[in-house]
């Protein structure tokens, strides 16, 4: 009944989180797209982080405005990329923080792999922008498809495994899941399995 409880809890945590997430995301972050709000400083910043490495490998790269996009990189006076508010990251960052946070775990270990994911998920974001840059550059036909699809299978593919590793690792429960994935793959249940076959 205790295991019940605690996937109730996190359920409720996670439900509560999202719709928190949706309201304030919709109505405040996504709508205020002035250049005091987050989602366009962030876009911005991404957009001057990608051109300083530009800058540092040789191209010649500036982020500039025009009336349909605020945030484009150019390299060598190509328009290479636009970010745009769904391209910063900030969905899949909260996703990923809601989801350790819900988790059973101290405050502490949550902290850092809080803080530490979302680093390296800004730093994954950041390398997805730079490397679709060199594929509008270098190869404008793979870029939609590695914009809409490879890209986001890795970006959630490590977001995923983060999250295993905090379930692993990090949470209350790492000794109980431990020991059930080393029993699942000890020699005894391959032995049960084949008994029964």
């Amino acid at each position: 009944m205790n295991h019940l409880n605690g996937k109730i809890r996190v359920l409720a945590g996670a439900l509560i989180l999202f719709v928190v997430w949706q309201f304030g995301y919709k109505n405040y972050l996504y709508k205020n797209q002035s250049e005091s709000g987050l989602d366009w400083r962030l876009n911005r910043s991404l957009g001057e982080q990608a051109a300083f490495w530009f800058n540092m490998t040789g191209f010649e790269a500036r982020v500039y405005a025009n009336s349909t996009a605020p945030h484009i990189v150019s390299l060598n006076h190509n328009r290479v990329i636009s970010i745009d508010t769904p391209c910063n990251g900030i969905p899949m960052m909260f996703l990923y923080a809601a989801f350790i946070l819900v988790y059973p775990g101290s405050w502490r270990r949550k902290t850092w792999f809080v803080l530490g994911g979302l680093v390296f998920l800004h730093l994954l974001n950041l390398s997805r922008i730079i490397g679709l840059s060199y594929l509008s550059y270098y190869a404008p036909g793979l870029f939609e498809f590695n914009h809409k699809f490879l890209f986001q299978i890795v970006v959630y593919s490590v977001t995923i495994s983060i999250w295993l590793f905090y379930i692993l690792y990090g949470s209350d429960e790492k000794i109980r899941i431990r020991e059930g994935i080393h029993e699942f793959f000890s020699l005894k249940v391959f032995n049960r399995i084949t008994q029964i076959i």
